[in-house]
């Protein structure tokens, strides 16, 4: 691990709860969890947010009944998720209530502190396939921990690895406020971290998964890499019947069948093959 990851202090050894909000912080955390969608809401939700994280490093909530240990004030996802759950990307929770059922295959590249994969894993019903890649050290074993606190270490299959088209470690960097950022193409940021890559092909072999219903990539602009060498090689029914990606520059979706569904409010392209 890199001198710089040393620096976000994590704690992953702590029960779940230890770093539960109390006292006004609780309240403004609550008053937010009933907001629905709006602008006013969504600004009070933020002024709110700032109080009660001005003293806090970690939190341990649980937004949507799904454990979690939060690291605000270094990874924004875990800001949204935390404070206004209801306009963190409700687009793209909202289509995967639809489509995830139990025995279904979910596919989380970039999958951050987890939350996708344990969102997945309730809506499967713990019956299926998760399988969730993260590189970066520090937030893989977030990810972990937030598994455990769920129970489900064993269930959803996380891997300490990112995706690419060839097997090669490459450099990750990242800025340590904020975490989620991290990427390959650029040395934006003032950390670095070696990360080993795999092609997603190899990987689905390995797991011996046979077909993916949703498939969710996150890679700060690397997705084209990765995704044009497993179009290339991936037998078609491998293809995913639904992927959820925030950068689809160099990817030409619709020649491989693919119909674009939706940009939706948090950035994110949404397309189906029929």
């Amino acid at each position: 691990m890199s001198q710089s990851l040393v620096h976000c202090a994590s704690d992953n050894q702590s029960v779940y709860g230890k770093y539960a909000l109390s006292g006004i912080s609780l309240s403004s955390h609550r008053l937010c969890q009933r907001f629905d969608r709006g602008w006013f809401q969504l600004k009070t939700a933020i002024v709110l947010r700032k109080f009660a994280l001005r003293h806090r490093q970690i939190v341990d909530a649980e937004p949507f009944g799904i454990k979690c240990r939060f690291y605000p004030h270094q990874n924004l996802g875990d800001r949204f998720v935390l404070f206004i759950p209801f306009y963190y990307e409700h687009e793209e929770i909202e289509l995967l209530t639809e489509r995830l059922k139990p025995g279904s295959t979910f596919i989380d590249i970039g999958a951050n502190t987890g939350f996708y994969s344990l969102l997945a894993a309730k809506l499967m019903g713990q019956t299926g396939i998760v399988l969730g890649f993260e590189p970066n050290p520090l937030m893989f074993d977030r990810y972990v921990t937030n598994l455990k606190f769920n129970g489900l270490e064993s269930f959803i299959q996380a891997l300490p690895i990112g995706v690419s088209d060839k097997v090669q470690d490459l450099t990750l960097y990242f800025d340590p406020s904020h975490l989620g950022g991290a990427t390959v193409i650029s040395s934006a940021g003032s950390s670095q971290v070696k990360i080993h890559c795999e092609p997603l092909l190899d990987v689905l072999r390995k797991k011996s998964v046979t077909q993916v219903d949703v498939l969710k990539i996150d890679i700060e602009g690397y997705e084209s890499v990765a995704m044009n060498h497993f179009f290339k090689t991936a037998p078609e029914s491998l293809w995913p019947k639904l992927v959820i990606i925030e950068t689809h520059d160099g990817i030409e979706f619709e020649k491989l069948g693919y119909v674009k569904l939706k940009r939706t409010h948090a950035h994110n392209s949404i397309f189906e093959r029929y």
